[in-house]
């Protein structure tokens, strides 16, 4: 299932909301290929894709969020969140890399990244992000 970018998704900084909606463009051509038989060489680029998205963009979103609201409670929630996701797609690059070139390539790989990649785009940018443009409370 294809997610699309909606503009509840918005996180009201251009520079963030432009690279949420580039992954969201890319990642659903990646789903595309997977449903043609894309298999092991689709996921190995999705794993890279997903790479680069991470150095390119997380280290922006915590710059961001420490700039705009300084909140320590938020700051280490969007750290934990970005770390748990480089050890889910460590995870994957390493399962990807243990089939190697088998030929009993199984798709529950690709449903494995299909959950993955769901609830990164809809619950981290949908939620966590959200809070990028948000101010602390006041104490």
């Amino acid at each position: 299932m294809d997610r699309k970018w909606k503009e509840e998704l918005s996180i009201g900084i251009e520079p963030i909301d432009y690279q949420h909606r580039a992954i969201f463009q890319r990642i659903n051509a990646l789903r595309e290929e997977l449903r043609e038989g894309g298999g092991r060489e689709t996921l190995s680029r999705t794993v890279e894709l997903l790479e680069s998205y991470i150095d390119a963009h997380l280290d922006v979103e915590e710059m961001v969020m420490e700039r705009m609201n300084g909140d320590e409670a938020r700051i280490r929630t969007l750290n934990a969140e970005h770390e748990q996701f480089i050890a889910e797609i460590t995870a994957f690059r390493r399962k990807l890399r243990e089939w190697g070139s088998r030929d009993d390539f199984t798709p529950d790989l690709e449903t494995e990244m299909e959950r993955m990649l769901s609830g990164w785009l809809e619950e981290h940018i949908g939620k966590i992000d959200k809070t990028l443009n948000a101010r602390p409370p006041e104490a």
